[in-house]
């Protein structure tokens, strides 16, 4: 039998009388064995419930309360998604409408909650219940359990072929039979299709938009790097001009290359001390935009991989001032670190969504409950070529999509429907503690903060750039071990895996599913690290003299990223050939080249290679980073003589 979630409601008016009927009602006519109430006497106290309150889902707000209209705007954009019903004394409406206008979600008299009071619960459950619903899941998991014998693919027919065979039925056995009866194929008509979004998919992705505020919302099973490439391409066509962030992600750059876009890049903002990247500085956003009015994007990473978050507002504001009555610059966000933005009024300025920036991408999975490699797309130009995008996604997208993943990306959406910004402060207020406890108790391992970061990079101060607190990094540059030393005692001996690491740095995750017997683990594992340094005779090995990638890009003016790529003459060269070589001569490199993670390229196609470049690689090499595009020390580079 299915189990109704609790409905909770706030209700807001300063008539005490008028209070206890209102609860009286609800407690007598609601149908939900479960209802939980809140009342609140004033502005203040309704302030006060709405943000501490997690589990409020429902309001109902007495529109005579002094500052009402003040109360219910700030209701909506601190908790966007939480619906607010309008109960008043007067007959006439109208006033209401013309002050507000949308944004309340419906108005009762209380004259009518007195009267028909199981009408008007009716809707507002019937709301709840729409808002909770998930259209694929549902048709997916009905279907799965109608248990109809399948003669299409997958071969495996329900994991018979696994079930059946002495040896894959300890395979069969580990994942469960649920596993192989949900493997569906794009056969299953009834689901409806990712490629032509029809059916179930539809409805989910129609539904998944409105949770987010977009136009449009689809669905990816590739994750966000495919996403990124489906996006730019079907946004600009060869030979259109973008301005990219220097520091994106490996995905966007291949997105330009694939487009046969002309590229003009914002200077990197990178520390050496730190071994991380930040947001380009808005002075450089707009020098850029100023040098190419004819750009036809601007895409920027909206939060970085340690956490670093760009204004958004006022980069599409930028965007907005170079742009012409006949042609705007799109705005296009990378925030597949940051799919719960929107969510949290703490994000207000840095969500692109919540700022309505043109397009935006999100990994479900990487910090929603969501499966590997489920992403969304989220689109809200006014301009958007949806039969162009169709094309664009039909050559990216597999004709058999994993359903199991379109599942996950429904039920993600719901969730952060319903209890986002809960989840969000949840794990905030316990990633704040952890920080607090590791600055407090710890004398060699520092959390950085804003501040620590605005020491590194001064652009920090000027542009309202934020940091994501969620994504704590770790300052181990007072440990007397290699990093390498420390990276296999925090995974042999600490039993954990972090997100990532630098050469002075240690990052992990605080994301929706954290929970306190994990936190209680790391903190105790960075007390054990903390106490063998101290019983440690060796002397800091951290490095002081750390090369640092160029922050400018110069690419050549004979070739394009595209054209550069596609070269004929590229060839493999040794680092060491290189170096030796640029006395004579020059270097472009040909293919992408990057350290991962962060999946951000030191070389992109037609980037003019310098011994800087060369010494950064080194240097990381030495280290151990994976660096794809660098196999055996060597690189694909298009030679030429100096002049």
């Amino acid at each position: 039998m299915e189990t109704h979630p609790t409905l909770h409601i706030l209700i807001v008016d300063n008539d005490e009388s008028e209070l206890h009927k209102i609860k009286s009602s609800i407690v007598k006519n609601s149908s939900l064995k479960e209802t939980n109430l809140s009342t609140a006497k004033s502005s203040e106290e309704a302030r006060q419930q709405y943000e501490n309150n997690l589990d409020i889902n429902a309001v109902f707000l007495d529109w005579e309360l002094h500052n009402s209209s003040e109360l219910l705007k700030w209701m909506k954009q601190f908790r966007p998604h939480i619906p607010v019903y309008i109960l008043t004394g007067s007959e006439d409406g109208t006033d209401i409408a013309n002050e507000v206008g949308d944004l309340y979600d419906d108005y009762f008299t209380k004259n009518e909650l007195k009267v028909e009071p199981k009408d008007i619960l009716g809707r507002i459950i019937h709301d709840f219940d729409i808002r909770r619903a998930t259209p694929f899941w549902s048709a997916f998991e009905n279907y799965v359990d109608d248990f109809s014998d399948s003669w299409h693919t997958p071969g495996h027919s329900r994991g018979a072929s696994f079930r059946n065979s002495q040896y894959l039925k300890e395979f069969y056995d580990y994942w469960g039979e649920k596993t192989f009866a949900s493997d569906l194929s794009v056969s299953v008509e009834y689901l409806g299709s990712l490629l032509d979004t029809s059916g179930f998919v539809k409805d989910a992705e129609k539904k998944a938009a409105k949770t987010f505020g977009t136009k449009h919302t689809f669905f990816s099973t590739n994750g966000s790097s495919t996403s990124n490439k489906i996006m730019l391409q079907s946004i600009i066509k060869p030979g259109d001009k973008l301005i990219v962030d220097r520091n994106c992600h490996k995905s966007i750059h291949y997105g330009c290359i694939q487009a046969g876009a002309n590229v003009a890049y914002l200077k990197s903002e990178y520390s050496s001390e730190l071994g991380i990247f930040a947001p380009p500085a808005l002075q450089e956003i707009e020098k850029r935009l100023q040098e190419n009015q004819d750009a036809k994007v601007i895409v920027i990473t909206g939060c970085t991989y340690d956490g670093l978050l760009i204004d958004v507002k006022a980069v599409i504001a930028l965007a907005k001032k170079y742009s012409k009555p006949e042609h705007r610059i799109k705005v296009f966000i990378d925030e597949a670190w940051f799919a719960y933005s929107g969510f949290h009024p703490a994000y207000e300025n840095h969500s692109a969504i919540r700022c309505k920036a043109d397009y935006a991408t999100h990994s479900a999975h990487k910090v929603l409950s969501a499966f590997s490699q489920s992403s969304y797309l989220h689109i809200n130009d006014p301009d958007f070529d949806e039969d162009f995008f169709r094309e664009i996604f039909n050559i990216y997208t597999s004709t058999s999509p994993q359903y199991q993943m379109l599942a996950s990306l429904d039920v993600a959406s719901m969730q952060m429907e319903m209890e986002g910004y809960k989840l969000v402060q949840i794990a905030r207020q316990k990633a704040q503690k952890f920080i607090d406890d590791v600055n407090t108790n710890l004398k060699t391992i520092k959390a950085l903060s804003h501040d620590d970061f605005a020491n590194v990079f001064p652009s920090l101060k000027t542009d309202r750039v934020d940091h994501d607190i969620l994504k704590v990094t770790l300052d181990i540059r007072g440990l007397n071990k290699p990093i390498r030393e420390i990276h296999e005692f925090l995974r042999e001996e600490g039993k954990l895996e972090v997100e990532k690491y630098t050469h002075s740095t240690i990052t992990v995750l605080f994301t929706i599913g954290v929970e306190q017997d994990k936190i209680n683990r790391l903190y105790s594992a960075l007390i054990k690290l903390e106490k063998r340094n101290e019983d440690s005779n060796r002397k800091n090995e951290q490095k002081s003299d750390v090369p640092s990638v160029p922050g400018e890009v110069e690419l050549d003016s004979e070739f394009s990223p595209y054209s550069a790529f596609y070269c004929k003459d590229s060839k493999s060269c040794s680092l060491d050939e290189l170096k030796q070589g640029l006395t004579n001569k020059k270097y472009l490199a040909s293919r992408l080249v990057t350290p991962y993670p962060p999946g951000i390229p030191v070389l992109m196609p037609s980037q003019i290679i310098t011994k800087a470049h060369i010494d950064y690689l080194e240097d990381l090499i030495k280290q151990g980073v994976e660096i794809h595009g660098c196999h055996d020390n060597k690189i694909y580079v298009i030679e030429r003589r100096k002049p």
